[in-house]
Parts: C-alpha cells; sequence; structure tokens
C-alpha cells in the first residue's frame, strides 16, 4: 500500500509539470505567434527566429521536399546543427496538413504551432516517467528523496521553459534523461547495451553536444564492468555508430560526401572564439578571412569553395588555440562559470528581445541579481546533497554523474551560454533531491 501510495504521488507530481508546460506552451504560442517591427526597421517573427528559425526553415525545405516525391534520406539540406527536430516539425506538419511558410516565403501564423511543445512534453514527462522507476533501485528506501528529485525535473522553471518552447533543448533533455535512467542500471546484457548506445546516436542527431558523449560514457562503463567492460562497450559502440552510419549516408546522398560532422560544429569555434584567444576584434578576424577569400578567388555561394573556408576557419582557430593555450584556460574557466548561472528568464526574454541594435543583451541586466540569487540557492542545496551522498560513499553514482558534468562544461562552457550548460541540471536533480531531503529532515529534528 506504501508503495502505491509513493507512486501516485510520483505522477501527481509528473502530471502537475505536464500540464502547466502544456498549459504555459499554448500561452507563450498565443502571445508570441506574430511578426513584430524591429529597430532597424525588419520584421522578425516572435518565435521562429535565431536558432528556432533554422529549425524551421530547415523542416519546411523537409516537407516541400518529401511532398515532392523525394526519398526521406534525400529531404532537406546538408546537415548543419540539429537533423533530427527539424523532421519531427516537418513531419508533424505532414500530419496534421498545414503549411510551415506561406507562398511569399513568410512563416505562416495560427498554423498549429502550439502541437510543438505538447509534443515536447508528452516525450519528456514519459521520459520522466521512466527516469523515476529506475531511481527506485537506488532509493527504495528513501522515498522522499525520489519526490524531491522528480519535482526538481518535473517542475524546476529553467528546465520548463524549454518543454513549452521551440527550442531543440526539451527532446534532448528527454533522451538524455533516458541514457541517464539506463546507465543507473546498467548491465551486461548485449540489447540493453545496443540501445544505450543508439540513444547516444539520436542524441548527436539532436544535438550536435553530443558528438563526443560516448568519450564520458565509455569512462563509466570501464570503472562500472572493471575488467569486463570490453563486451558491454562494444554493444553500445554498434548501437551508437549503426546511427552515425545513418547520418552519414544521409549526407553522401545530399553532397556526395560521407561526413558526419555538423557545419555549425566547424564555425562555432571560430565564430565565438578565436579572436577572443588572439586578443583581436570580430571584425579583424573577418577582414583576415575576406582577404584570404580574395587572394584565393573563391565564391561563397559555391559548395567546394563554402567547404574551403571552413576549413580555413577550422585552421584558424586551431592555430589561434595552439598559441594561446593559457589564454583559452583563463577564457574557459571564466565562461564556465558564468554559463552555470541558471536562466529561468531565458525564453521568455527571447521572444520579447530585439537583437538588431548594439548591446541589446543590456536591457536585462537588471535580472542578474534574480538569477544569481535563485542559482545560489539551488547550488547550495546540491552541495548539501553532493556531501550526503559523498558520506554515503555512493560512488558508482557520484562518478556518474561527473563524469556527464565534466563533459558539458568541458565541451561547451567556453561559449559561456547557460542554455547549453541546462543538460546539466538533469545530473545535479539527484544532490538536489538528496540536499532538500536533508534540509527537510534537519528543520523536522530541530523543531522536536
Amino acid at each position: 500500500m506504501k508503495y502505491l501510495n509513493k507512486k501516485k504521488i510520483i505522477y501527481l507530481i509528473i502530471l502537475s509539470g505536464f500540464i502547466y508546460s502544456v498549459f504555459l506552451g499554448i500561452i507563450n504560442t498565443n502571445k508570441n505567434d506574430n511578426f513584430r517591427l524591429l529597430k532597424n526597421g525588419n520584421f522578425d517573427h516572435s518565435i521562429i527566429r535565431t536558432d528556432v528559425a533554422q529549425y524551421w526553415h530547415e523542416a519546411h525545405i523537409i516537407k516541400k521536399n518529401l511532398k515532392s516525391g523525394e526519398n526521406f534520406f534525400k529531404a532537406g539540406s546538408e546537415y548543419r546543427n540539429s537533423y533530427l527536430f527539424p523532421r519531427i516539425i516537418a513531419f508533424y506538419y505532414i500530419l496534421i496538413n498545414e503549411d510551415i511558410k506561406d507562398n511569399n516565403g513568410s512563416y505562416k501564423l495560427e498554423n498549429f504551432k502550439f502541437g510543438i511543445p505538447i509534443l515536447n512534453s508528452i516525450i519528456f514527462y514519459l521520459s520522466l516517467i521512466f527516469f523515476s522507476k529506475k531511481l527506485n533501485l537506488v532509493f527504495f528506501l528513501e522515498n522522499k528523496v525520489v519526490y524531491y528529485i522528480v519535482f526538481f525535473l518535473a517542475l524546476e522553471p529553467t528546465l520548463t521553459q524549454y518543454h513549452a518552447s521551440y527550442w531543440s533543448e526539451s527532446i534532448y533533455l528527454s533522451i538524455i534523461l533516458v541514457i541517464f535512467g539506463l546507465l543507473i542500471d546498467l548491465n551486461k546484457k548485449k540489447f540493453f547495451n545496443l540501445l544505450i548506445g543508439f540513444l547516444i546516436g539520436l542524441s548527436f542527431l539532436q544535438r550536435n553536444v553530443s558528438m563526443y558523449l560516448l568519450i564520458p560514457i565509455a569512462i563509466y562503463y570501464i570503472y562500472f564492468f572493471k575488467k569486463f567492460f570490453i563486451g558491454p562497450l562494444f554493444s553500445c559502440c554498434v548501437g551508437f555508430l549503426t546511427v552515425i552510419f545513418f547520418l552519414g549516408y544521409s549526407n553522401y546522398i545530399k553532397t556526395e560526401k560521407f561526413s558526419i560532422v555538423p557545419s555549425d560544429h566547424k564555425d562555432g569555434p571560430y565564430y565565438l572564439l578565436a579572436h577572443q584567444l588572439n586578443n583581436e576584434t570580430s571584425e579583424e578576424k573577418y577582414k583576415k578571412r575576406d582577404i584570404w577569400i580574395k587572394e584565393n578567388n573563391l565564391n561563397i555561394t559555391n559548395k567546394t569553395d563554402k567547404n574551403k573556408i571552413f576549413e580555413y576557419q577550422n585552421q584558424y582557430f586551431k592555430e589561434s588555440l595552439k598559441n594561446n593555450l593559457k589564454r583559452f584556460i583563463f577564457i574557459h574557466l571564466k565562461k564556465s562559470t558564468e554559463a552555470q548561472i541558471l536562466n529561468p528568464f531565458f525564453v521568455n526574454n527571447a521572444y520579447k528581445t530585439d537583437k538588431s541594435f548594439d548591446r541589446y543583451w543590456e536591457k536585462n541586466f537588471y535580472l542578474y541579481k534574480y538569477k544569481i540569487t535563485y542559482s545560489l540557492i539551488i547550488y547550495f542545496i546540491c552541495f548539501i546533497g553532493f556531501i550526503k551522498m559523498f558520506n554515503k560513499i555512493n560512488q558508482r553514482l557520484l562518478v556518474l554523474i561527473f563524469v556527464f558534468l565534466f563533459y558539458y562544461t568541458g565541451i561547451l562552457g567556453w561559449v559561456g551560454w547557460n542554455r547549453y550548460m541546462v543538460p546539466n541540471l538533469v545530473f545535479i536533480s539527484i544532490f538536489f533531491g538528496v540536499g532538500l531531503n536533508s534540509v527537510i529532515e534537519n528543520i523536522k529534528n530541530i523543531k522536536k
């Protein structure tokens, strides 16, 4: 009976999060499904802009290609930053028989966009049900710890804002949550490890940050299985490589080149970091590139020449990194610290932010006092949870959490964007649950 009550409480928390997320997604869509006039005189859709615009533009192309008879592999453009998400959007609009853009090439209004955040929410909260079952294997005798972990994942505002929005984070977090749950219950079965590898590949199709995710997971496999790691890890790699081959084949059909590296992956370090390493302005960096393009008589619209420019940028970054390694470490530490500040206001601000004028970000500086205060409270509770777990010597779970935390911080911390650190919240939710339980128990003891 107690176990049934425990299940009911967990499902009630998850249902509450789901209802809130769906409600928020519909409200945000109805409020922001419009075009607005920017300060530079251009019109911009309040929702479909920046990264979101890339997903929806690609979804429009995929839908158009599929409708014209193209096969699944050939539909769409060359892999840029998300392979899976634009296809989900495209299939959704095929299913409801609605257009993404009108005949003038503008994004259509009132075409049931809210179905995407609803789909995000369905996938995430189903994943959370699965994850909660795995938590019972670790915290079976500490029921309330599971409640607090599930509460954090279901209702923490930094997370829920993405389920109710149009970024790629929500589905990515869902996949990571399932992977995390499977790793908590890791065993030697071939299909089990094949599934983990497949899901790692699927997460890479959703967001390219998972390109090297197999590395920290391989470290955990070696720690967990000791000298018997080869078989399970091999099965995991087979699952991962199956997805990678699928992606490479899809790119080969479009470009006659077997490639799995997204173009954003090549461009990002040059665009965001190279000039900082060389202590130069972004304008100076691009001036050097433009001179190189002119000297080599390259056409930026030609696909072959475009790849040469990508390669130039990649080499430029590598040289900048090689010559300024100490500066890179300093920038990485500084930016990684900034990126850990939680931002529950990101999505709401993104709908309103006008990026058409210089230093547009200063408009929201006043929110930092709230973000920092909120972050300190969450991290303080997590720190208590970490100490509590460390004292109990729960080494396997601690190792698993930290290989993930180091991975995401190491791969994307240098960018300094807190949106990129959101996956870490999945892992520190364990610390939060243990910490909050400890705080509440101590308060109860004081009152006695």
